[in-house]
């Protein structure tokens, strides 16, 4: 699982930017920025205002993630992903 804190940290730390930056761009204490770089998990909003503000899609990631565990690597990479209602055909190894 994705640890979104971290990724976000580390797209902060490449842009080259400080916690402070990014503390004044959400009007809040770098405590708190802090805070967010240790959180696994994060609310919606607070994403969407820092894919802008770090202008980098953090939810195309948390999507890829998503994938990864709904369709594991077992599967083959060109086996269309099921779709609900339909069967699955188990794939032989």
């Amino acid at each position: 699982m994705l640890h979104i804190g971290m990724l976000i940290e580390q797209k902060v730390h490449e842009q080259g930017r400080s916690v402070q930056w990014l503390a004044g761009r959400l009007s809040c204490h770098r405590t708190n920025v802090y805070d967010i770089f240790h959180r696994p998990t994060i609310d919606s909003m607070l994403l969407q205002r820092l894919c802008l503000i770090l202008q980098y899609d953090f939810f195309s990631d948390l999507s890829v993630e998503v994938r990864k565990e709904m369709y594991p690597a077992s599967l083959p990479t060109d086996t269309p992903a099921p779709t609900e209602g339909l069967e699955q055909v188990e794939t032989v190894e």
